[in-house]
């Protein structure tokens, strides 16, 4: 026991009200009216948080007792309505105290006091927590050895010092704790006088490979190189588990340094595997190694990645199977399409709507009338680049596309020029697709200039829907204003039919464009 009794009241009456307010606000929210079982349960809460939050639970403690004062301000001088913040006990209580509250709650208000500003009682609350070894205690030890307290930090990591040779284990279960301390420098000597060479026993070889299983990708990037560092596992074992690391920098080293650290046969074999690889780029790198090494299963690996559901091992499989073997790769992706609709097909599909030619129109146009709006949209963009001969027909037909998303890439490729966008093709998406009709006004700019005004009147000389109905008086002024300076004949539209479906519109218009436009159609 570091402290006498009796010992004087120094802990905060009200630690579990900064605790509640902690925890609270790691959950996002930072009001101060608490419920019962909230200050009951807060000490539980306590012991089960995990390690990687912890530091900011820290924080959010010390913080919490200068935002309550703040708040308490405000409601008292402040004649803006607040919400009322209750009254915590501001006493304070012995030490002797917690002897009655239980291992669970004295560690807890002596975690709290470990947050506090003042440096005394910081330092007050380590030693106390001899007392209450835990884990707990051994967080608040490792939080403190980077204090920027000399004293503080020297008895900070006194008590870690004897909670790791009481219980070096319990080090495993807070690893991500003292792994995100280990960036702060005062942290420095903790780590490696106390920290580290716990970590790297010999009698705990298991315990940090079994780290390697974390949550935390710090944790298990750690747990690789310290158990190859310390002989835990070769490096061989090591780099074939970090290849199936589900983190992509973890994953990522593992498979750079795969050459030198696996046997040839071995490295074989696990680039054989990359399609059970889970992270595309480790795929797409895989594939990269395979061919600087001339692996023997190369072109396996090639033909399996080139119906790989993510681009980037495509692209690369593409690329190789052209550069090394000399094959047209789009071959294999339209035997895919030939064979009917499948896993393979739809991936083939993908891959052949971002490089189609012109002869892939056959392959591309059944997939228009499919029943998956996702995959008639990938279809036209491949008829789109591929600059296919029936693409006026395949853009019409998608214009009027159930799908709003296939409809506007029909859309942008007649306004890149893809094909000409004629009045009767807009016309007829205009009657199949009412929902679409805002979005079908706006393509008028892609018409003739007397093309486009007699459209916009005649939509407008019927009824619509008020926000259609906006939107073309909107178009319409857009025209007054811009678009009549646009070149084009009269043998594309009638002046009397224009000026008759004015009149049918004249309801509908402002009378300042009413009379603009009237001006502006020939007599």
């Amino acid at each position: 026991m570091l402290i006498d009794f009796p010992s004087p009241a120094r802990l905060p009456a009200a630690w579990n009200c900064y605790l509640t307010a902690g925890l609270r606000a790691l959950r996002g929210q930072h009001d101060f009216v608490f419920a019962d079982s909230e200050l009951e349960s807060a000490a539980g809460e306590l012991q089960a948080l995990p390690a990687r939050a912890l530091p900011r639970l820290e924080e959010a403690i010390r913080k919490s007792h200068r935002r309550y004062d703040f708040q308490r301000q405000l409601c008292a001088y402040d004649r803006r309505p607040f919400q009322p913040v209750p009254v915590w006990p501001d006493g304070l209580v012995p030490l002797q105290a917690l002897q009655a509250a239980g291992p669970e709650r004295a560690q807890a208000c002596l975690f709290v006091a470990s947050c506090d500003y003042d440096g005394y009682l910081r330092e007050y609350a380590l030693r106390a927590f001899a007392d209450w070894p835990g884990r707990v205690a051994m967080a608040a030890a490792l939080i403190r050895c980077g204090d920027w307290v000399d004293p503080v930090r020297r008895v900070a990591e006194n008590l870690l010092d004897s909670l790791l040779q009481r219980e070096p284990e319990r080090l495993f279960d807070l690893i991500e704790l003292a792994l995100s301390m280990r960036g702060r420098e005062r942290y420095a000597d903790a780590w490696s006088a106390l920290v580290e060479p716990q970590l790297h026993a010999p009698r705990h070889a298991e315990r940090l490979w079994r780290a390697t299983a974390s949550d935390s990708p710090q944790v298990r990037e750690y747990a690789y190189s310290a158990a190859v560092a310390t002989g835990a596992r070769s490096a061989a074992d090591a780099c074939i588990a970090a290849l199936d690391d589900r983190h992509p920098r973890i994953a990522g080293a593992a498979l750079a340094q795969a050459q030198t650290l696996l046997a040839p046969e071995h490295l074989d074999r696990e680039l054989r595997l990359t399609r059970r690889r889970r992270v595309p780029a480790l795929r797409r790198d895989a594939l990269r190694l395979a061919a600087h090494v001339d692996a023997p299963s190369l072109r396996e690996s090639l033909d399996d990645a080139m119906f790989d559901r993510s681009t980037g091992p495509r692209r690369v499989a593409a690329y190789l199977l052209r550069e090394r073997f000399g094959e047209e790769p789009r071959r294999m992706w339209r035997d895919a399409l030939e064979k009917g609709d499948s896993a393979r097909a739809r991936i083939a599909l993908t891959a052949l709507s971002e490089c189609a030619l012109p002869e892939d129109e056959a392959s591309l146009s059944p997939w228009l009338s499919h029943a998956s709006s996702r995959l008639r949209l990938l279809a036209l963009r491949g008829l789109i680049r591929g600059a296919a001969i029936g693409l006026p027909a395949a853009l019409a037909r998608a214009l009027h596309d159930i799908d709003y998303r296939v409809a506007s890439e029909a859309l942008r490729a007649y306004a890149s020029g893809h094909a000409r966008l004629t009045a009767e093709v807009l016309r007829q998406a205009w009657e199949l697709r009412p929902p679409h009709r805002v979005r079908l006004t706006c393509a008028t700019t892609l018409l003739d200039k007397w093309q486009a005004l007699d459209f916009l009147l005649e939509a407008l000389s019927e009824p619509q829907a008020s926000q259609v109905e906006w939107e073309l008086v909107s178009e319409l002024r857009t025209w007054a204003n811009f678009g009549r300076y646009r070149f084009g004949s009269l043998e594309q539209a009638s002046p009397q039919a224009l000026r008759e479906r004015l009149q049918r519109a004249r309801a509908r218009l402002p009378d300042d464009l009413h009379r603009e436009l009237e001006t502006l159609i020939p007599r």
